[in-house]
Order: structure tokens, then sequence, then C-alpha cells
């Protein structure tokens, strides 16, 4: 083993700091970028809804945007201190004498499964990535086990020394990077498609508003007039029937009295 790795006599091993696995600060500003980014298309479809005209949606999408300036920028200074911080470390300098020879897996089980759960959430804003299922990762090995992943092949040493070791953790971490970027990306596609429905909408809800006001100012038909009419006034109803004089015989009368059963 070379001399670099041997323990010290104080029993700290190494003379060069632990090797840091993970960007958890930049894992965690992700895991909140997509959860604005669902904050932003619930707002935006609740306004629609309801056409209230609210200014919640636009200002949680500018703080969306600002955000998602604020991530590129803070994880390329976070890539660039990992690899910085790798260059020189015994770890790529020890070669094949110190066993170092296979690289594995880059996180252990619990960042694996943190991984996946941004993984899934990226996906489901129709983020397309290749990558290994976590049923065919193996849990994490005991010390001074081999790291490394089932169905994932170790880079082959480079022979250009740690400058390209370092090339291949860079190409490794842009992996991740580069999902993340493109499910952001996504999500401000999505973003803007709904604000063009919105101003759709908006468009069609001022129409509606004009016709409205148009028809209320026609001019509404004229009531119809009441006459009121006194009681004096009623027409008569009585009717007058004038009698007729006729002539009475008893002897035919009393003939027809008996003809209908009478006496």
């Amino acid at each position: 083993m070379p001399e670099v790795l041997q323990e010290k006599k104080d029993g700290k091993k190494y003379d060069e700091p632990d090797l840091k696995k993970g960007m958890y600060t930049v894992q965690n500003f992700a895991d909140v970028l997509q959860t604005l980014a669902y904050m932003c298309s619930s707002t935006e479809s609740e306004a629609i809804f309801e056409g209230d005209n609210s200014p919640v949606p636009g200002q949680l999408k500018d703080w969306l945007a600002d955000g998602v300036k604020i991530f590129q920028a803070m994880s390329e200074e976070e890539s660039n201190e990992l690899l910085e911080g790798m260059q020189g470390s015994p770890f790529y300098l020890s070669g094949k004498n110190a066993g170092l020879e296979k690289a594995g897996a880059r996180n252990s089980k619990a960042d694996q499964e943190h991984l996946q759960a941004a993984h899934d959430h990226l996906v489901s804003m129709g983020a397309k990535c290749p990558s290994v299922p976590m049923d065919d990762a193996k849990d994490p090995p005991a010390d001074n086990q081999d790291m490394g992943n089932k169905g994932v092949k170790a880079p082959e040493p480079s022979s250009t020394g740690p400058a390209g070791k370092a090339d291949a953790a860079d190409d490794l971490q842009k992996l991740d990077l580069g999902q993340i970027h493109k499910a952001l990306v996504a999500a401000g596609s999505a973003l803007a498609e709904i604000k063009t429905e919105l101003a759709a909408s908006k468009e069609e809800n001022a129409a509606l508003k004009a016709q409205v006001e148009k028809i209320a100012k026609m001019p509404q038909p004229m009531p119809g007039l009441l006459k009121v009419i006194g009681k004096g006034e009623d027409p008569d109803t009585a009717i007058e029937v004038e009698v007729q004089p006729g002539v009475h015989d008893p002897k035919r009368a009393e003939a027809l009295i008996k003809q209908h059963g009478g006496k």
C-alpha cells in the first residue's frame, strides 16, 4: 500500500480529507424547485377556474425563474468544488496497488433512496432519462468491499493520470445535473403553456362581459297602460223582458192538463 495511505501514528488515516459523496444541498434545492413548480401549476389552474385575476401565479413563476438561475449557478459551483477537492487526493494517486481500480456507486443506500425519489418526481413532469432501477441496485457493501452497482460497468482507469480521472468523475456528476436541468426546462415549458391558456381565457371572459354589458344597455319594452274604471261605469247587465199579452182559454188549458196526466 502506498505510504500516503498508511495509518498515521495519531490514529487518523490519510493525509487528505475524507472523500465526500454527493451534493446534498444541490439535491435538496432541486426538490424545493420541484415543489415550487407544482405550486405554480396548481395556482394557475385555480386562477383560471375562479377567474379572479389573482397575481399569485405570476409571482410564483417569477420566483421559480429566479430559483432556477440560482440553482444553475449553485450546481456548477458545487460541482467544481467537488472536483477541486478530489484533485491530488490519495484515492486518485494510489493506483492499482491500493485496490481502488474499481469505481462503484457514488451513493449509499440512503442516498440512492433520496435520488430515486427525486428521479420519480422529475419523470412525473415529463423527463426521460436512462437509469438503473432501484431493484437492480445492491445494498451498500461492507467496508473494503466493492461499491459497484449491479449492471453498471466500472470505468477503466485513465492513462492520462489524475486529470483524466477527474474528467470521468465530472461526467458522472453531469449525468444527474443534466437530467435535473432538463426537467426544470420541461417545467418551464409547461408553465408557459398554462400562461398562454390563461391569456386566452381572459380574452374570452372579456368578450362575454362586453356582450352582457351591451344587452344591459338595450332599451326595455314599454309596460302596458292600465285604465281604472269606476263602479258607475260598469255596463248594465240587467235584461228587461217584455211580457207579451196573451189570450186565456180555460177549456184548452184544462184539456192540456189532463193530456199530461193532470186532473
